[in-house]
């Protein structure tokens, strides 16, 4: 019997990962699905508007486990990862 070769692909967390704060309404949802806590919620300064008061930020991208739930659950397309949306 012949011995089946395989390569193992080692992967490492991060990616980059670009905002739009133009579409980004601070709804939270890619807050609340990331499983590796990479966004959070921040005020937007000096926004008077209460509807654009909040926008999301990625403030760990380096543990981004490329899960893509962020992306799918982005109502507004605001969220790009390594250039993709």
């Amino acid at each position: 019997m012949e011995a089946i070769k395989t390569s193992v692909v080692e992967f490492m967390p991060g990616a980059t990962i670009t905002i739009d704060d133009d579409k980004c309404i601070g709804c939270r949802k890619c807050v609340e699905v990331c499983p590796q806590d990479v966004y959070e919620l921040v005020r937007r300064p000096g926004e008077t508007d209460p509807n654009k008061e909040f926008k999301s930020v990625a403030i760990a991208p380096e543990k981004c486990i490329l899960c893509l739930s962020c992306l799918e659950i982005c109502a507004k397309d605001a969220i790009y990862i390594d250039g993709q949306q």
